[in-house]
Order: C-alpha cells, then sequence, then structure tokens
C-alpha cells in the first residue's frame, strides 16, 4: 500500500468547513479513481493543521492519481483558503 499526504493549514475557525468538504465532496470523487483504497483527516483545532492520508493499492495508482486528484486538492485552496 502506498499514501500521499497532502498539508493545508486554514484559519482555525474553518476547520468544521474542511471537514465537511472532505466528507461530502473530496471523498466521494476520491472513490471513483483507480486504485483508491481510503482516507484518513488529520486535524489540529488549535493551528489549523490539516493532513489527508490517502492510501492507494500500488505505486501506479499512486502515481497516476496525481492529476485527476490535483482539482480536489484545489478545492481546499479556493473553497477555504488554504494554504499548502
Amino acid at each position: 500500500m502506498y499514501a500521499r499526504v497532502p498539508t493545508f493549514k486554514f484559519g482555525t475557525k474553518d476547520i468544521d468547513a474542511a471537514i465537511q468538504l472532505f466528507e461530502e465532496k473530496t471523498l466521494p470523487q476520491l472513490r471513483k479513481v483507480a486504485g483508491f483504497k481510503g482516507a484518513t483527516m488529520l486535524v489540529s483545532r488549535e493551528t489549523g493543521l490539516v493532513r489527508t492520508v490517502v492510501y492507494w493499492d500500488s505505486r501506479e495508482a499512486l502515481e497516476s492519481s496525481f492529476e485527476p486528484t490535483k482539482a480536489l486538492r484545489a478545492q481546499f485552496v479556493n473553497e477555504l483558503g488554504a494554504v499548502t
């Protein structure tokens, strides 16, 4: 199994919105990408730091997922003003 761990920095007031975006929009789209095995979101409410651990079934799936998931990462920046 392989993982990508994007890291985002939010304002602390935006954490709940980030969790909701992840659960309602990001996860359903990730499930459509070949080789996706699961994801975990780690959140610090004190600092606004968010890490999403996204699991892939092979190195090939991890590498080929970069372009299809680029827009999902951009959602956090565009909709919530996250810093990467």
